[in-house]
């Protein structure tokens, strides 16, 4: 026995409607990493003891800008442009900009809205975000929890921490360079 409302016209129209929008919609989902790959944008997961033993030996060896953010803080939106933008001024500085994002695809979705992406972006699995916090307070590194993070580490200098706008940022750049350079 069939229901009635599947004879109606308009019913079956309706339904094959919401049907091709839903399969639209699940069809772009993965759309932002879709175009971050085109763009040449590679998320590196850090999501292994072998890869953040790697990712945290590369911290500090020269001037390094260490940022910890997510794609979903409206503080860590807000400070991008000027964390790109101080990349882009201070050319001799290393960018270690690693996101704590549990979601792959919001964070492809934050970098595909950046005009530039100049630095190689990394995302550390939640289970690895207890190990990083350890494995940076050997750098002299010690993470509040509050991001954005950012720190300006060198060699043989102590790191700047908790930098809250652009002139500190920019000024703790140029004080980690210089000290660097002497």
């Amino acid at each position: 026995m069939v229901p009635k409302i599947l004879y109606n016209k308009y019913f079956i129209a309706v339904f094959c409607v919401i049907a091709l929008a839903s399969f639209a919609l699940i069809g772009s989902i993965d759309n932002a990493e879709y175009e971050l790959e085109k763009a040449e944008i590679h998320i590196k997961e850090i999501n292994s003891d072998e890869a953040l033993y790697k990712l945290v030996s590369d911290i500090g060896s020269g001037p390094t800008l260490l940022v910890l953010y997510t794609s979903w803080c409206s503080n860590c939106i807000e400070k991008m442009p000027d964390i790109i933008e101080a990349l882009s001024r201070y050319r001799d500085v290393k960018p270690m900009i690693i996101s704590l994002d549990t979601s792959r695809s919001k964070l492809a979705a934050f970098l595909r809205d950046q005009k530039i992406i100049n630095f190689e972006p990394y995302n550390v699995s939640s289970e690895y975000h207890g190990k990083l916090a350890y494995a940076l307070s050997g750098k002299g590194v010690y993470f509040s929890g509050k991001i954005p993070f950012i720190a300006i580490i060198g060699d043989n200098t102590a790191p700047i921490t908790n930098v809250y706008n652009k002139r500190a940022l920019f000024a703790a750049i140029a004080s980690i360079s210089k000290a660097n350079n002497e």
